[in-house]
């Protein structure tokens, strides 16, 4: 049985899923009109502007000694987790379907099994490592499309991406305790949003973008990926996190492709292949054998 927390865990991280699997299908939508940089610079920016007024007064004297002794790990564990994530993914909107973006998103969980090996030091199973390529497996036949062609752009930095969220994740167990969820959002916000800019200018600087630009036509969906993915996705992900540990939460991320391919479908006229019906089963089964092998460890990282 379940206890309470698992459920309230399990619902979060479900949640923030469901917001995610959004933002794939709305960037997809956006990429011929906007650049990556662009939208991820607005995202992280709006999404900082409406948290302060909730955060600002959490910020005693305490919590900001407190925040700058920990600068250095809100603003690598933002790089990984926010801004590099979203950058990535909007760029393979370009070269990638919408489907085929949440399909390969769901490794994440591989990538987090992997990191704690690396990180932490714990050494798989068998049946975990069985796990993992039959994951990677799945993985291979998507992006190659069954073993006949090759990689495409998008789907290569869509792996990336993956890696980069498992990173941020096994990052948000050592996030200061110290300092409440909202807050921790809010300061990593504002890091993502000056990452962002940075990049926005320096690309503008090389002529890779038109140059810096205020929002238009596309405020709506700027303001959906700050309030949903950006605040309710990560503070939901985050309070999974806290419930279950990262290990279950990221379990609950092989949900992206079901939201993801019902919404592509639906609003962007997105088919469904049997090659990505067969990839999904072969990523699934990998993350449940995973699962099961690493069962006795779960609870060093909850």
């Amino acid at each position: 049985m379940f206890a309470k927390e698992n459920y309230r865990g399990l619902i979060f991280a479900t949640l923030a899923t469901l917001l995610w699997a959004g933002n794939f299908v709305v960037s997809k939508s956006l990429y011929q009109d906007y650049s990556p940089v662009h939208l991820s610079f607005w995202r992280w920016t709006f999404a900082f502007i409406l948290l302060l007024p909730f955060s600002w007064r959490r910020l005693t004297v305490t919590k900001l000694a407190v925040a700058r002794r920990h600068l250095g790990f809100l603003f690598i564990a933002s790089l990984f987790g926010m801004s590099l994530q979203t950058f990535l993914v909007y760029q393979a909107a370009h070269t990638t379907s919408a489907t085929n973006q949440t399909l390969i998103g769901i490794s994440a969980p591989v990538f987090v099994l992997l990191g704690g090996w690396l990180i932490f030091h714990r050494v798989p199973s068998l049946q975990t490592l069985l796990g993992i390529v039959v994951s990677y497996l799945g993985i291979y036949f998507l992006i190659s499309k069954g073993g006949s062609a090759g990689i495409t752009p998008g789907d290569g930095l869509m792996l990336v991406a993956a890696a980069s969220f498992s990173v941020y994740t096994l990052m948000m167990q050592k996030q200061p305790i110290a300092l409440d969820a909202l807050l921790v959002l809010t300061l990593m916000a504002g890091c993502a949003a000056f990452q962002c800019g940075i990049l926005y200018l320096l690309m503008g600087s090389l002529g890779d973008v038109s140059g810096f630009h205020l929002p238009g036509k596309e405020i709506g969906a700027l303001l959906y990926f700050a309030i949903g993915p950006s605040i309710l996705g990560y503070l939901f992900w985050g309070k999974a996190i806290n419930e279950i540990g990262c290990m279950k939460a990221a379990y609950c991320y092989f949900l992206l492709p079901v939201y993801g391919a019902a919404m592509a479908v639906t609003l962007l006229g997105e088919g469904i292949s049997l090659l990505q019906v067969v990839s999904y089963l072969f990523i699934v089964a990998g993350v449940f054998m995973s699962v099961k092998g690493d069962r006795v460890h779960v609870r060093e990282y909850a």
